[in-house]
């Protein structure tokens, strides 16, 4: 097994880390944008666009993490059941029943219940926003996964795969690793933007999804 390499300390990263866990605790405590922006003039003059561009740029990553997790479980989702991309029905919703039984405390028969309940015996209705989050409760690396198990192949598949592999590795740094000194968290922000961006797009490509285009309503 590969061992992965262990970055080093920066004293530089670590002081940006600590910087973002400063911004947080500004964010928290006010009351509305234009109130943050005050607060942000105040406390950083001189350094204050910067500031606001980095809270700017966070936030755009937090939309762009939902706007990815959504394009899989609506859009993708769609597209997979109704070309017949899914494969192993029967294991899919053993999975759902083993996640819904241990993220709401049930017995396993009480979990196989709520996932008919909230499906009406249909089993495309397992692959939707609310069954994948609410009740299953998958997160990105799981959809990733789902995607890689039980998908056969579809165009585009293995580069999605690891467009999202490349975005959830940034995602859990910049989620998970706030106050890091192994990291340059501000880089990996804007990476995570432009990965996350190219994977909502390769989404809507393999689906041929046009989201600016005119309807008939």
């Amino acid at each position: 097994m590969k061992s992965k390499t262990i970055k080093s300390h920066s004293d530089s990263n670590w002081f940006k880390g600590f910087s973002r866990y400063m911004l947080m605790t500004l964010i928290v405590d006010s009351n509305s944008w234009s109130d943050m922006e005050a607060e942000l003039k105040k406390r950083y003059d001189d350094d204050c666009k910067k500031k606001t561009s980095q809270l700017f740029n966070e936030f755009k990553l937090h939309n762009v993490i939902l706007g990815v997790e959504y394009h899989i479980t609506d859009l993708l989702n769609n597209f997979l059941a109704k070309e017949n991309k899914i494969k192993n029905w029967d294991k899919l919703k053993n999975r759902f029943v083993e996640k819904i039984e241990r993220n709401k405390n049930k017995t396993k028969n009480e979990a196989k219940e709520i996932l008919r309940n909230e499906t009406g015996g249909k089993r495309e209705r397992m692959l939707t926003p609310a069954l994948m989050f609410d009740s299953a409760r998958f997160g990105l690396g799981e959809l990733i996964g789902y995607i890689n198990e039980f998908t056969s192949s579809f165009p585009e598949k293995k580069k999605l795969v690891n467009k999202l592999t490349e975005f959830n590795r940034i995602r859990n740094i910049v989620i998970h690793r706030l106050i890091t000194s192994r990291e340059n968290v501000e880089e990996e922000i804007e990476k995570g933007i432009l990965k996350g961006k190219e994977s909502i797009d390769l989404i809507n490509e393999i689906i041929d999804y046009d989201p600016f285009a005119k309807t008939d309503l």
